[in-house]
């Protein structure tokens, strides 16, 4: 096991048999020697965590000593077991999260921050990258309040903005986009569109993942397993894509082609109007329309009922409305032609 680059306070690394093994200064002392405390290894998940406890008790019997910065807690949360039970997914965006929040306020005194400044933050940035942000920290000081290292919620009354949904593509955009002659685009969306995956999960789909006309792939968010049928017009797409990496979006020099890079080629090729995401709800309407049930179409993509239904109901109501309406032409042109013919009987 290997030692940190920066020191860690109150730590010492002892160095046997090829290891460091981690000790406290617990700051009590026996006689004339000094008390310390077996930590677990450093870079496994509860180091952090004894650390923490640790340091609390040694700070409740000398006093508040040390004053951490933002970026300091954020640092010890990040190796906290809290911290690595989350997903990778979630993992990425706490990281895109801890970049704003050190950029912000790093440097400034964990104890000092309050819902003004989060506040301040957000009214200079994206809805959706203030919502995270505000997230992030209220778990990263919920997580700290625990071990005692802060006492303050910076988070306090502060509400989740909008930002709106990610609508589904207009079939004007979406029949351009699956004959684009951007390979990466035209790619993109069958695999989008086709699968009704989310981007990190189709930008994950290696050419392994195909077998027997199937893709096989585990959802990042949820942990689902699925098993779905090639649509003839993906497979067709994927037969016509040279395999230039092992993943199946890769571009021409054999480069896995990223998340971010293709939500940028997105933005792009739609000049911002619409978002990857919104594919997976195309794919779901798609699918409604055609007459599958509920179960089948969360067989494809993994979603809840719940949000099947809710679909389901926009359609449903589009579909009843128009009928309402024809029907409501109807009876005004049969009014029509009576009054019509009972005046020309006249």
């Amino acid at each position: 096991m290997t030692r940190p680059k920066a020191r860690v306070p109150h730590v010492k690394f002892v160095l046997r048999r090829g290891k460091h093994y981690p000790y406290f200064d617990t700051g009590l002392t026996r006689g004339d020697k000094k008390v310390y405390n077996r930590l677990p290894f450093y870079g496994t998940p509860g180091f952090w965590d004894s650390y923490n406890v640790m340091k609390a008790n040694r700070d409740k019997r000398q006093g508040p000593t040390n004053i951490i910065t933002v970026d300091e807690l954020l640092h010890r949360y990040e190796g906290s077991s809290k911290f690595k039970a989350l997903s990778n997914n979630s993992q990425t965006a706490y990281g895109h999260a801890f970049r704003h929040i050190r950029k912000a306020f790093g440097k400034a005194e964990a104890e000092d921050l309050r819902p003004k400044d989060v506040l301040t933050f957000q009214s200079r940035t994206t809805a959706a990258t203030g919502n995270l942000v505000a997230a992030v920290l209220r778990a990263a000081y919920s997580w700290g309040r625990q071990f005692e290292l802060v006492t303050v919620d910076p988070c306090r009354d502060i509400e989740t903005q909008a930002t709106g949904s990610h609508e589904p593509w207009d079939d004007e955009t979406l029949d351009a986009a699956l004959k684009s002659t951007d390979r990466i685009i035209r790619l993109g969306v069958h695999l989008l569109f086709y699968t009704g995956q989310r981007i990190g999960d189709v930008c994950n789909l290696r050419w392994s993942s195909i077998n027997d006309g199937h893709v096989k792939l585990v959802q990042q968010k949820t942990g689902k397993r699925l098993t779905i049928k090639l649509h003839s017009a993906l497979a067709s797409e994927l037969d016509a894509t040279p395999k230039s990496s092992v993943m199946i979006l890769a571009d021409d020099s054999g480069k896995p082609i990223t998340d971010k890079r293709l939500r940028a080629e997105v933005k792009k090729f739609t000049g911002g109007k619409f978002v990857p995401h919104g594919l997976r709800k195309n794919a779901v309407i798609a699918l409604l329309e055609v007459g599958c049930t509920h179960k089948e179409v969360q067989a494809i993509t993994g979603q809840s009922l719940q949000m099947i239904e809710y679909y389901a109901a926009q359609i449903d109501q589009r579909k009843m409305g128009g009928a309402a309406i024809l029907k409501w032409e109807g009876t005004q042109r049969e009014s029509a032609n009576s009054w019509k013919t009972s005046t020309e009987r006249r």
